[in-house]
């Protein structure tokens, strides 16, 4: 069949099986870089994600940190906890958390005996005496080292900054 063609038309049907061949490779060239750069861009989007999450962490991590450093530091608190007197925290500290609760999304609010005994729930006064050292390792490391500690600890409600 292509014996019979003339010349121009041989030199016509290369042209275009080679424009063709380009446009192939040109395009399957230019869906690998187009794939290339949206992973990129999906690869930054996620890492600016976890950078906001992680900094949002931090963020409440550190105010829990802050809460806890100021009632561990507040006289009356300290002696009613020594004296184990749970009804005279509650009474302190409950009105208090339930605005915290209502307003600001605070689920919890623990006073613990070592090693992570829980003492006083605000949020579950009715449930206290269970040993929590097997999860709450914060609660924990502070009691043992005697300084702040933070952290995201998984826990029987889901997990929590402490």
């Amino acid at each position: 069949m292509f014996r019979t063609l003339h010349l121009w038309v041989k030199a016509m049907l290369a042209m275009g099986l080679l424009v063709f061949m380009v446009g192939v490779l040109l395009t399957a060239s230019n869906l690998r870089i187009m794939e290339d750069l949206i992973r990129k861009a999906e690869m930054k989007e996620l890492e600016a994600h976890l950078k906001a999450i992680s900094n949002r962490i931090a963020t409440e991590n550190r105010i829990a940190e802050t809460m806890s450093v100021l009632v561990a530091n507040m006289p009356l608190a300290q002696e009613k906890f020594d004296a184990g007197d749970r009804a005279a925290l509650s009474d302190q500290f409950l009105p208090g958390f339930k605005v915290l609760a209502k307003n600001y999304d605070v689920e919890q609010f623990q006073f613990h005996t070592p090693p992570a005994i829980s003492f006083l729930r605000l949020h579950k006064p009715e449930k206290y005496g269970d040993d929590l050292s097997s999860f709450r390792n914060t609660v924990v490391i502070t009691n043992e080292t005697k300084k702040p500690t933070r952290g995201l600890e998984g826990g029987v409600a889901g997990l929590g900054t402490r």
